[in-house]
């Protein structure tokens, strides 16, 4: 039995395996049905697992995971220096994947009891997104999946470990307090839920010791002098291991205030925070970088300019007429002007963030009066509706419009 279970990848002791015998019907000769087995080992409390022989483990369990979930599961798996890990540690990730069906009726229902509120429309919406079988039912993975990335949705505060350990974030009580401080509470009771799941990604994939952030900010191109290093993993939450979430220290750097960036590792810094430029992206990305007498790149100048390549594209022969949407009009010779000045890639597409930098900087176009409220912010400026009318007091207006330019 022992060497049964270690030509499939799980090592037990002598001691789990007499534990283990105790519990399964063995019969006249001796023998034990390969099913039974299997099924006493996942109630075993011991056990390691080799986590390279993971897909013949799964098959051989009969446990059935989409093999693009196989490697999300390996990665989230806490591996020793030989390559494996415990058994009901394996075990544990793996009902993550393997969730169930809840009935598209009921949706509301089981969300609710997890902790987390949508509207009508919401729901309505969140519906129409996911594929519902024949009899009505829904994958409860798939559902979490689109939960994620939903963009509606309020998660009640009382309830954040629940939702989380839902979506499939094991997280320590100390992260989950640090998480919490984090998120803009809409009330006392409730967090937008695309908040939270934009805070909690960081919380995900490999870790590594702490005592190796140099190395790993080494590796990255980011270098920080032993004051600053102190400084970022004061900010870092530490798991009971002593390890770091790379996600983690890699979110931490968007609002750290020290630190440098070797120049010939840019473009490896920007495939650590997820953002996949092109050619002339990168070089309208270089063009405003401020760099330091060494020709390094300070980690700020970076990280404030990220934002700017990053979320949804616009194509370029759609320009003018999504500026004009939000109150923003150019003659067809200011629009090319201004596309002009833009970094267009290959499908002469350009992130909408990259435009509405280029449109604040711009000197020609009007603005639609009727419409401020959405020009102001999709430039991004948060003003409220006295600061609104406060400035449009001091605009200069020609019928419904003003001149862009003539903004003070």
């Amino acid at each position: 039995m022992k060497n049964f279970l270690e030509d499939l990848g799980i090592e037990i002791t002598s001691k789990e395996c007499l534990e283990l015998a105790k519990c399964l019907q063995i019969d006249d000769d001796g023998n034990i049905y390969q099913s039974r087995l299997l099924d006493g080992v996942k109630s075993l409390k011991g056990g390691k697992v080799d986590v390279s022989k993971l897909e013949n483990i799964l098959e051989n369990m009969e446990i059935k995971i989409p093999d693009k979930k196989v490697k999300d599961l390996s990665q989230n798996l806490p591996v020793d220096a030989s390559g494996k890990t415990d058994l009901h540690k394996l075990l544990k990730e793996v009902k993550k994947f393997t969730g169930g069906k809840v009935e598209a009726k009921s949706l509301r229902k089981v969300l609710r009891s997890m902790g987390i509120e949508l509207t009508n429309r919401e729901l309505c919406e969140l519906v129409k997104m996911l594929p519902v079988t024949d009899d009505g039912m829904v994958d409860k993975n798939t559902l979490f999946d689109f939960i994620k990335s939903f963009s509606g949705g309020q998660c009640y505060v009382s309830k954040l470990e629940n939702v989380l350990e839902n979506m499939g974030y094991d997280l320590e009580y100390e992260e989950v307090e640090y998480l919490r401080n984090c998120l803009p509470a809409e009330d006392d009771s409730k967090v937008k839920l695309s908040k939270l799941m934009e805070n909690a990604e960081s919380f995900s994939g490999v870790k590594f010791n702490a005592d190796e952030v140099e190395d790993v900010l080494e590796n990255m191109g980011v270098v920080l002098t032993p004051k600053e290093r102190w400084e970022l993993l004061r900010t870092l939450p530490i798991t009971s291991d002593g390890k770091v979430y790379h996600n983690r220290l890699v979110d931490s750097l968007k609002t750290f205030h020290g630190g440098r960036i070797y120049e010939n590792k840019l473009e490896s810094i920007l495939e650590k925070l997820n953002l996949e430029l092109e050619k002339n992206e990168i070089k309208d990305l270089r063009n405003h970088l401020k760099t330091d007498s060494s020709g390094n790149v300070p980690l700020n100048s970076l990280m404030n300019l990220t934002k700017y390549f990053a979320g949804v594209k616009i194509n370029a022969s759609d320009v003018q007429f999504y500026l004009g949407n939000v109150g923003i009009e150019l003659t067809s010779k200011e629009s090319q002007n201004l596309l002009n000045t833009l970094p267009l890639n290959g499908s002469r597409r350009v992130f909408k963030n990259r435009l509405m930098d280029g449109v604040k900087n711009y000197k020609e176009g009007k603005v639609n009066m009727n419409k401020i409220d959405d020009a102001l912010e999709t430039m991004g400026f948060e003003l409220e509706e006295e600061e609104i009318e406060e400035l449009c007091d001091y605009l200069p207006v020609d019928g419904e419009y003003f001149k862009y330019h003539s903004a003070p």
